[in-house]
């Protein structure tokens, strides 16, 4: 078993299974996105309602988040991480069955799901992981969102497109509830983490949002963060419906595009995260990934019905390489900051914030987006990722 200090586990291992574990819940996550222009029609809402699904994902996710600490502390970390994955993939089942009560308890069970993965993996692999390289570390697992989404981007609508939909999502439950199995010889490995005299309940949701605001630095990262992750799954959420809808791409075809921005993000995450620290500062870093963005938005709000396939592939690839390439240089910024018994904690309370971001900026995208059509909305989304990367570098100044 390894306790707090330990390094002797090695970390390819622990970081193959977070991983995993991340790829698994994120494909729950992005499979509504994927299917959403089909799936809105059998469950009678717009196109645009994958705003709010999300939104309610990702609020379930800040909730589980600020609990995790005090789950690890009762269960251990690698069993959060197994029940995270099965559940994950029970939401998934639920949203195939098109009645609006299960959309809403999927995207529930779905969030609950999600919000763990990020404290459990923090604490699992700040253990095993050397200083040097925790950011590369930190980013190799979390090329498992992008992972997940290029998963998601190319299988599911082949399988929506033979066997529908709904049979798809069920497929996907299915397997995702089997590949959590996977995790259960890691059990024995990574054990409870250390008490430090939280309670439960509301109590572990104060405490994991208080020791982020009680710390200027970290509020302010934090808040920053919150357009870092509402940008990112805005593009996720709304990429494949504006491909089809507004630029008359087949499903298949939006899939394709939106998988390479997967492909992106995963190279992106490994660049990122091997720069940072040891090239140029993990603060310019993320400096410069939100500066991309908001370029690489811009100029998506430019596309319409006569662009090149190409054209729309390459600005996709520059949007997956930024957008979704600096959760774990971030995340490994805030693990550094604090003891090791607190990882938990105070990741969730850092994820809190960043969640934030997403239960309200999809939705007020989705909103601009009926009002202005997406082309403005997505510019406005570019103003939005520069905003954050500045907001970030005065945060670092504190």
């Amino acid at each position: 078993m390894i306790d707090d200090g330990s390094r002797s586990e090695g970390w390819i291992y622990p970081t193959v299974a977070m991983l995993l574990v991340q790829t698994i819940t994120s494909v729950a996550v992005y499979t509504a996105s994927v299917v959403a222009p089909v799936a809105a029609i059998d469950y009678g809402v717009p196109a645009a309602w994958i705003g709010g699904y999300m939104s309610l994902i990702y609020f379930s996710a800040m909730i589980s988040g600020t609990l995790t600490g005090d789950w690890m502390r009762k269960v251990g970390a690698m069993w959060v991480a197994i029940a995270a994955a099965a559940g994950s993939g029970v939401g998934v089942a639920l949203f195939g069955l098109a009645h609006p009560l299960t959309g809403i308890l999927a995207a529930v069970i779905i969030g609950l799901c999600y919000g763990p993965i990020n404290p459990v993996s923090a604490y699992t692999l700040n253990l095993v992981s050397p200083v040097r390289w925790r950011p590369l570390v930190f980013s190799v697992k979390q090329t498992g969102v992008v992972i997940g989404g290029t998963f998601a981007g190319l299988l599911i609508p082949t399988l929506a497109g033979i066997f529908g939909w709904q049979l798809a999502a069920a497929f996907i439950g299915i397997c995702t509830m089997a590949l959590a199995v996977i995790l259960l010889p890691l059990t024995r490995r990574f054990g409870r983490t250390p008490n430090t005299g939280t309670r439960g309940g509301v109590h572990a949701i104060v405490h994991s949002v208080g020791l982020i605001v009680k710390e200027r630095r970290l509020a302010a990262m934090a808040v920053a963060g919150m357009t870092y992750s509402g940008v990112q799954v805005s593009i996720a959420a709304f990429f494949v419906v504006f491909l089809n809808r507004n630029l008359g791409l087949s499903l298949v075809e939006a899939g394709g595009v939106f998988a390479a921005t997967q492909v992106a993000g995963i190279i992106g995450r490994l660049i990122w995260g091997a720069f940072a620290g040891n090239v140029i500062s993990p603060t310019t870093v993320l400096f410069v990934i939100a500066l991309i963005s908001g370029v690489g938005l811009m100029f998506w709000a430019l596309q319409d019905t006569d662009s090149s396939r190409w054209v729309l592939v390459a600005i996709a690839v520059v949007l997956g390489f930024s957008s979704f390439g600096w959760n774990g240089v971030f995340l490994s910024e805030v693990t550094g900051a604090v003891d090791r018994a607190s990882v938990g904690d105070v990741i969730g309370g850092v994820q809190f914030f960043f969640f934030g971001g997403v239960v309200l900026i999809p939705p007020l995208f989705g909103a601009c987006a009926q009002i202005f059509g997406f082309n403005n909305a997505f510019f406005g989304l570019g103003v939005l990722a520069v905003a954050g990367g500045i907001a970030l570098l005065r945060a670092s100044r504190l």
